[in-house]
């Protein structure tokens, strides 16, 4: 046993010098830079280190991306910096005239990192070495004109207009004349039930700006709907990705409720709900009539078009097996919901006397186990350490009746 309590001593001391894990820090007037490429584009900026460890430290300083070639960093290393100190260092980026017909358009992402590159535990313990980054896109524009469009539109009440917005965006060089958008909408069984225009604008290259459109939703049902921009610019034309919105009126559906319950005891009774309004409702609850007894649900709130399940409990004490009628009705606000129709009262359930088990309890078992584990292994040892001496024993007599016989 004085083995395994060995194990035990080493394992808290190796815990006891692990040290905590400190994330080294970066600093600076912006950590995400963006700009745009021009030709022979330059930028400066200094950052800090914060140190966080407890110890002296060695830092270096690193960058990862396409255009990490441009960048200088300086210096690019510490030695030795010891705790607080949180030194300075500069990065410029410098581009040179025409890298735009060498790269890809888009945006390109160079990091400037830091990282410890000696362990924070000054020899003490087991360390840890960590890095921290910042971060600079370069945007290089695209031959000619590169519209980018996304539609954006909110949930709407019944019989309100439904505003819809369309974010374009000119990543080309040349300016765009002219861009309009229009808009189909669609029900929740493909047919196509309206349709909306934007108003027509110019846009400059690399500039952004936003079409609107305005849609009547009258005598369209509430329920929800998919809508679908086709935005036309100097005689091209972008689908945009699709966006979905709802019609909504001041409604609560009863979906499903509890079907059968056992006689001879209180039974919870699930009411499951869904809510057909774009805001939230409050206050709702159910008032549930089985047979001749009725019982109230707790009160609760409902968000938009929240599908939820809200329960009560029925007495089904001193009540007959068999098929009762059921209604249910649903307040909210000033407004109700209500469903017909039938509970079953099944033949009470048979009891089975289960052990509680608790967290007490289990880890008292756990407990138990392990005594029982350290049992057998000191039983085992005690047997082999047994056998062993009486096998010593044996050899000594052997020996010494040898002895004897040589007398």
């Amino acid at each position: 046993m004085k083995g395994y309590l060995r194990y035990v001593i080493i394992t808290l001391f190796l815990l006891s010098v692990i040290p905590a894990v400190s994330a080294i820090g970066l600093a600076a007037r912006s950590m995400w830079v963006k700009m745009d490429y021009v030709p022979n584009l330059e930028f400066t900026q200094t950052y800090q280190i914060i140190t966080t460890s407890d110890y002296t430290q060695d830092y270096t300083l690193y960058v990862t991306g396409g255009l990490g070639q441009y960048i200088t960093i300086e210096p690019d290393q510490f030695k030795d910096i010891v705790p607080g100190s949180d030194p300075y260092f500069t990065v410029s980026l410098k581009l040179p005239e025409g890298l735009d017909k060498e790269v890809s358009p888009g945006i390109h992402q160079i990091r400037i990192g830091v990282k410890e590159t000696v362990s924070s535990s000054g020899g003490k313990g087991i360390g840890l070495l960590t890095s921290s980054e910042a971060i600079i896109d370069v945007r290089f524009l695209y031959p000619g004109k590169y519209l980018t469009a996304k539609l954006n539109v909110k949930d709407v009440e019944v019989n309100k207009p439904a505003n819809f917005k369309i974010n374009v965006y000119n990543g080309g060089k040349e300016d765009i004349n002219s861009v309009r958008a229009k808009i189909e909408v669609y029900d929740s069984n493909g047919n196509k039930v309206a349709m909306a225009y934007t108003e027509e604008k110019s846009l400059k290259s690399n500039a952004e700006d936003t079409l609107h459109a305005q849609l009547s939703t009258e005598g369209l049902k509430s329920g929800e709907y998919k809508a679908v921009a086709t935005v036309y610019y100097d005689m091209k034309e972008l689908k945009t990705n699709e966006a979905k919105f709802k019609i909504g009126s001041l409604e609560i559906w009863i979906i499903d409720y509890t079907k059968e319950v056992p006689a001879g005891k209180i039974n919870p009774f699930d009411i499951e709900i869904e809510s057909r309004w774009n805001n939230q409702i409050q206050n709702v609850y159910a008032i549930v009539t089985i047979g001749r007894r009725t019982f109230q649900t707790p009160s609760t709130n409902i968000a938009p078009w929240e599908k939820k399940t809200i329960t009560g409990y029925f007495d089904a004490t001193n009540m007959g097996v068999g098929e009762y009628d059921a209604e249910i009705i649903l307040y909210f606000g000033d407004n109700t919901a209500k469903e017909l129709g039938k509970v079953t009262i099944t033949k009470p359930e048979e009891v089975m006397l289960m052990p509680v088990i608790t967290p007490t309890t289990t880890l008292l078992v756990i407990i138990i186990i392990l005594l029982v584990i350290a049992d057998i292994i000191y039983l085992v040892y005690s047997k082999k350490h047994k056998t062993y001496k009486e096998e010593l024993e044996m050899l000594k007599m052997q020996m010494k009746t040898k002895q004897r016989k040589g007398k």
